[in-house]
């Protein structure tokens, strides 16, 4: 998949952030940023009851454990490859989805470790080609939140960073031109299909999560895929997901991620690992723009 390539200058994009970077998330290393300071290079859940909503039992596999638990064994010839088949073709049929994330990135710059939280909400309706992103970033002592709409050709951002550089509340910009490739690559359910049909999996188990029955799946990500996937990686060294994926509807209800990979940035090429949970609520979206970015000034009409 093709990375989409802003037609404005460097310094533009450290101000106004890149699209890509900000509102793009999902599996193996999608980036965001804090609306315009780099290199906040992660992605996030909604923190909004300060606790991490994709935690269940307390057991996420960063003690070496298997993040599954006890496991009961699948009394079938079932395979995880074929598990991970049945997957990809359910998220096809997938209409509206919520990701819930939280991750943990380290990266090297300038030969000093920079640890970075995030917590994210992604909302999207596919078939009225609308998405959202509420995120917190919490990077070095700040914190700062993003607000993001992608709808009607149009991209819509709020930050305390637009704020402090343009005095206005909102910042949006017209993506007319690039509008459907900009959401296909945005759309999370496709990213994660294309992920794991250049997966090889293998099938732990059964277990539940929150009282469905799930199989339990871990997959090894084709490098090249997922580089190919995440229009700011230059290169990815590794992608391991674990997956809990219900057995009634093949749809995966958790994913976590352990990934290791190189993204461009201002600053440069900025290696990172990560380690992130995401949580999956199927069904209808309710995407509502405020009031306050409708009127919001054009991107290109505003000055620092």
């Amino acid at each position: 998949m093709d990375s989409f390539r802003w037609p404005l200058s460097r310094r533009y994009l450290a101000v106004l952030g890149v699209l890509v970077l900000v509102v793009s998330a999902g599996c193996a290393g999608l980036g965001a940023d804090d609306g315009g300071t780099e290199p906040d290079t992660a992605n996030t859940t909604d923190p909004s009851d300060g606790t991490d909503s994709n935690s269940t039992d307390g057991t996420d596999g960063s003690d070496g454990s298997s993040p599954f638990g006890q496991l009961d064994p699948v009394e079938s010839d079932l395979t995880g490859d074929e598990v991970l088949s049945q997957t990809t073709d359910a998220l096809g049929e997938v209409d509206g989805y919520t990701v819930t994330e939280a991750g943990t990135f380290v990266a090297e710059q300038n030969n000093q470790q920079l640890t970075v939280q995030i917590n994210r909400t992604i909302r999207v309706d596919r078939s009225a080609e609308r998405l959202t992103v509420a995120a917190t970033t919490e990077t070095q002592g700040r914190t700062a939140e993003t607000e993001q709409y992608l709808q009607n050709g149009t991209f819509y951002q709020r930050s305390a960073q637009i704020a402090r550089q343009y005095g206005t509340e909102w910042l949006r910009t017209n993506v007319s031109d690039s509008f459907d490739q900009q959401f296909r690559q945005l759309d999370q359910i496709a990213r994660l299909r294309q992920l794991l049909e250049n997966s090889s999996a293998t099938l732990e188990g059964r277990t539940e999560l929150d009282g469905r029955e799930v199989y339990a799946v871990n997959a090894t990500v084709d490098p090249a895929t997922a580089t190919d996937v995440r229009p700011t990686v230059v290169e990815t060294e590794r992608v391991e997901l674990s997956l809990w994926i219900s057995t009634d509807t093949s749809l995966p209800l958790r994913i976590v991620e352990d990934s290791a990979f190189t993204e461009s940035s201002i600053q440069g090429n900025l290696p990172q690992e990560a380690d992130r949970s995401y949580r999956y609520d199927y069904g209808s979206v309710d995407i509502t723009l405020p009031d306050a970015a409708k009127d919001a000034p054009f991107s290109g009409n505003v000055t620092q």
